[in-house]
């Protein structure tokens, strides 16, 4: 059994022993406004907003447990966990049993602890009637701050250890690329929203609060129209890196493998996920370019001339020109435009030199430059892992950036790329295996 099983299991189990245990305390005498809330959860929950270019998803649900603590405490919380993972993960979006059982597991805990914290640290319950010596401060604000940063702590943590398992990555790394800062949208945006839906039903009634999903309505469909419009384009200017790639039986998924080979760099210098994003863009665009070059030239067999090596060195001048009209790919257009760069100002298209050049573009040449070297050419056998990475150490300072070679140094000798060559008709390279983590 994998280390990732037990740690769901462990999970699992401990979520279902802090249910029971919560459940002796349940109070269900307002059962019809805890089933208006758990109909306004299940809404929450359906209408999601993805956000184009991270991989990230916005959502009220958090706001909705919080407000659930304040008016009906942890116990019932708890139970809106599992309604959670079992209506919406199991039933609508059919999520494999054990991932449901994770998710809901996991949401007993964090909300269940920061539920259980509000309240051990004096917070009161939110009633229509409120004692006259209420203190707003110190009995909802403080133990409120209190109990979301329970609450981030134990599903940042929870969820930053699974992703860690599975993907055979530091679980301290992904935590501090993916959550380390959502503590101040979790304050700033959560709490105040929680609160506020808590406090509209006791001063308006339950009704009022489904009028909060009137925005969030709007700006689901607003940008869900603006990501697959987004999408798109990028689909159609991947299709013609394909087209590209495919064109030539030597280079067939050249774009492909150095856009993960590039991402895979990037997370190993632990940049943040969105700079990691527009490099992996960077990284399957950066031959773009090539198709205002001549195919005769793109495709020749042999080395090239002096009149035709100038015009393949063009190509990323043009690549940026066609993604510089595309707004979304606006930061990955320098990295397009000088992944040919070199450190020592002897690259093309503009001479650039070392501060220069921008980290994306360093971290896209030695990814294009592994793939190059290690890939079948008509003039040339493929070279070896070994002599590529003995190559790419000469030329460190430089054609590349040292750190970045050290980099992928680092992750081939961890087996997080793997690269294996499958071989077809006349000698024809098809792809590279890459083990992506």
């Amino acid at each position: 059994m994998t280390l990732l099983r037990i740690y769901v299991i462990f999970v699992i189990l401990l979520g279902l022993g802090v249910l029971i245990f919560l459940s002796f305390n349940l109070d269900i005498s307002q059962w019809g406004l805890i089933l208006l809330w758990a109909v306004i959860l299940i809404l929450a929950e359906l209408i999601p907003v993805r956000v184009p270019q991270i991989e990230a998803v916005l959502s009220i649900d958090s706001a909705i447990f919080l407000a659930t603590i304040l008016l009906f405490g942890p116990g019932v919380t708890s139970w809106f966990g599992i309604l959670s993972a079992v209506f919406c993960d199991g039933i609508i979006r059919k999520v494999p049993f054990y991932k449901s059982g994770f998710n809901g597991a996991q949401v007993v805990l964090a909300f269940g602890g920061a539920g259980t914290i509000y309240y051990a640290v004096g917070g009161v319950r939110l009633l229509p009637s409120l004692p006259e010596s209420f203190d707003i401060i110190r009995q909802i604000l403080l133990p409120l701050v209190l109990c979301v940063i329970v609450y981030f702590v134990i599903n940042s943590f929870s969820v930053s250890i699974a992703i860690g398992l599975q993907k055979k990555i530091p679980p301290l790394r992904i935590w501090r690329s993916h959550f380390r800062w959502t503590i101040f949208s979790n304050i700033a945006l959560v709490a105040p929203l929680g609160l506020l839906m808590a406090f509209i039903q006791i001063k308006i009634g339950i009704w009022a609060v489904f009028y909060c999903f009137l925005p969030l309505l709007f700006f689901h469909y607003s940008l869900k129209s603006y990501t697959e419009l987004q999408e798109e384009h990028l689909a159609a200017i991947a299709a013609l890196c394909s087209a590209q790639d495919a064109s030539d039986q030597y280079t067939y998924g050249h774009s492909e493998r150095v856009s993960k080979f590039a991402e895979k760099i990037a997370r190993q210098l632990r940049l943040p996920d969105r700079e990691v994003e527009t490099i992996r863009y960077a990284g399957q665009l950066h031959d773009i370019g090539k198709i205002g070059i001549d195919y005769k030239i793109v495709q020749k067999p042999g080395p090239l001339n002096l009149r035709e090596w100038a015009e393949i060195k063009k190509h990323p001048a043009i690549g940026a020109e066609i993604l510089r009209n595309l707004k979304f790919l606006k930061k990955a257009t320098p990295y397009v435009e000088l992944h040919h760069e070199r450190l020592d100002g002897g690259g093309y298209p503009l001479g650039k030199t070392a501060d220069d050049i921008p980290l994306g573009a360093r971290i896209i040449k030695v990814a294009d430059s592994f793939d190059a070297m290690t890939s079948e050419r008509a003039y040339r056998p493929a070279m070896t892992i070994e002599q590529t990475l003995e190559q790419l150490e000469k030329d460190s300072g430089d054609q590349y950036d040292p750190s970045v070679v050290e980099a992928l140094k680092e992750l081939i000798s961890k087996g997080e790329i793997n690269v294996t060559k499958e071989l077809f008709p006349a000698g024809t390279q098809k792809y590279f295996e890459t083990n992506v983590v």
